[in-house]
C-alpha cells in the first residue's frame, strides 16, 4: 500500500485518514481492488453484499434485496406469500399508514398485488402515470380491487373532466358517466346518436345510442339485416330493406311485415292490457291457404243476450256515399265516419274533428264488419215483411180466384 492509515476517534464517531493525506483508500483482495475511495467518491468492483440481504452487483448496476443475483435495476425477492415485499409511504402525518404503496404476494404464490391507500381513504388511491402498462401474465391473472371507493379510469389527466370510466362499489360500470345506475351504463354526450358500437371490422357493426331528442337508436352501420335469435334460433329480423320478418328469414312478395306461423294457429294476437284478455287475433286457417281476422265473440264473454230489433230502421238512417280522396283525387265509396257513428257507434273509432297536442288532425276510422249484424237483422226484418206481404197476396188471389 502506498501509504499507511490511521484511525482517529472524535466524540461518538471515528475518522480513517491516510498518512499522506491523499484521500485515497483502496480495499484489495489479492491483486484486485474491491472498493476504491477517492476524493471524488467510492467505486465498487464485483458484488457487494450485506448480511441483511442487500446485494449490489457492480458489473450490471443492479441492486438486489432478498436475492444475491439481481436481474433488474431493483430486484426485490420475498419468499413468503401473504406478505408485503416492498412498501413506499409518507409518514409525515405520524400514523405510519398515510399515502402508502405496497407491493407483495398474496396467499396464492402466482399472484402479485399492488395496493395503494391512505389512512383516511379520502384520496384517489393509486395513480399509474402516462405510458405505464399493468399486465397480468401469470395463471393468477390480474386483479384490481378498491374496498371503499370506486375504481376510476382517466385519460389526459386526473381531473374530474378526464374520467372516462368507473366501476362503483355496487359493481356498476359507467363509461362516460360517474353515476351509473345499471350494471353497464354508456353515456356518449347530449347529442350522441352512436354511443356504443359492436363490430367485427372497421366498416361494419351494430351501433346503439340516444339522439338529441332522447330517442333510442339501433343502427346497422353497413346496412345489413338486424337479426334476433333465441337459443341460436332466429325469431325475428329487420332486413336491409327495412322489412320486419317474424319466424322466418326472408320476406314474401316484398311485404313490409311478414309473420310466419303453422296452420290452425294464431299468427298475431291482440290483448287488452287492462285485464290481459285477448280481444282479437289473426288466424291461419287449417286449409293452409286462407286467413281469418277474428274479434272476441265467445258466448262466455257475454250476458243479457237478446235478438236485435229495429235494424231495418237503422239501415234506413245510413248514408252510403261516393267521394274522391283529397290526397290523390281517386274515387272511393263508403260512409262518412261521424255520420255512421251517429247510427252504429261501434263501427267507428275516434271523435269528430279531434286533434293532437300539436293541433294536427287525429282522423276517425271505420270497421264496416261491425255493420254485418245490423244488416243481417235488417234483412231478416225485411224478409219477415216480405213473407207477410206474400201471404196476404196469396190470400187475396184466392178470394178473386187467381
Amino acid at each position: 500500500m502506498s501509504s499507511s492509515i490511521a484511525a482517529i476517534t472524535t466524540g461518538t464517531g471515528g475518522v480513517i485518514t491516510t498518512a499522506d493525506n491523499s484521500g485515497n483508500l483502496n480495499l484489495v483482495s489479492g491483486t484486485t481492488t474491491i472498493v476504491a475511495v477517492t476524493s471524488a467518491g467510492a467505486a465498487v468492483t464485483g458484488t457487494l453484499s450485506s448480511t441483511t440481504g442487500v446485494t449490489l452487483a457492480t458489473s450490471s448496476g443492479n441492486v438486489g434485496i432478498g436475492t444475491a443475483s439481481p436481474g433488474a435495476a431493483l430486484d426485490v425477492s420475498k419468499g413468503a406469500t401473504g406478505t408485503v415485499a416492498m412498501k413506499v409511504r409518507n409518514t409525515t402525518s405520524g400514523t405510519g399508514n398515510s399515502a402508502q404503496l405496497s407491493i407483495g404476494m398474496d396467499n396464492d404464490a402466482d399472484n402479485l398485488y399492488l395496493k395503494a391507500f391512505s389512512s383516511t381513504f379520502t384520496t384517489a388511491g393509486m395513480n399509474v402515470a402516462a405510458g405505464a402498462l399493468i399486465n397480468g401474465e401469470g395463471p393468477g391473472g390480474l386483479s384490481v380491487a378498491a374496498t371503499q371507493a370506486p375504481i376510476r379510469f382517466y385519460t389526459n389527466g386526473s381531473a374530474a373532466a378526464d374520467e372516462r370510466m368507473r366501476i362503483d362499489t355496487s359493481g356498476n360500470v359507467g363509461i362516460g358517466t360517474s353515476s351509473g345506475t345499471r350494471k353497464l351504463n354508456v353515456y356518449g354526450g347530449a347529442t350522441s346518436t352512436r354511443t356504443m358500437t359492436v363490430t367485427s371490422n372497421a366498416s361494419e357493426g351494430l351501433e346503439v345510442g340516444v339522439n338529441a331528442s332522447n330517442i333510442a337508436t339501433v343502427n346497422s352501420a353497413a346496412g345489413g339485416a338486424i337479426i334476433f335469435t333465441q337459443a341460436d334460433t332466429e325469431r325475428m329480423r329487420i332486413d336491409s330493406s327495412g322489412r320486419i320478418i317474424l319466424q322466418r328469414t326472408a320476406a314474401v312478395n316484398a311485404a313490409t311485415l311478414v309473420c310466419s306461423a303453422t296452420q290452425n294457429t294464431r299468427a298475431i294476437s291482440f290483448v287488452n292490457n287492462n285485464n290481459n284478455n285477448e280481444v282479437g287475433y289473426i288466424f291461419l286457417v287449417n286449409d293452409g291457404v286462407t286467413t281469418q281476422y277474428s274479434t272476441s265473440s265467445d258466448y262466455r264473454l257475454k250476458e243479457a243476450i237478446a235478438p236485435m230489433t229495429g235494424a231495418l230502421a237503422k239501415v234506413a238512417l245510413l248514408k252510403p256515399c261516393t267521394f274522391k280522396w283529397k290526397i290523390n283525387g281517386s274515387d272511393g265509396q263508403g260512409f262518412i265516419a261521424h255520420e255512421l257513428q251517429a247510427v252504429v257507434p261501434n263501427c267507428v273509432s275516434g271523435e269528430k274533428d279531434a286533434v293532437n297536442a300539436e293541433g294536427k288532425p287525429v282522423h276517425q276510422g271505420i270497421d264496416t264488419s261491425f255493420l254485418v249484424a245490423t244488416l243481417t237483422a235488417a234483412i231478416q226484418e225485411l224478409k219477415g215483411i216480405i213473407d207477410t206481404q206474400a201471404a196476404q197476396i196469396t190470400a187475396l188471389n184466392a178470394k178473386v180466384g187467381i
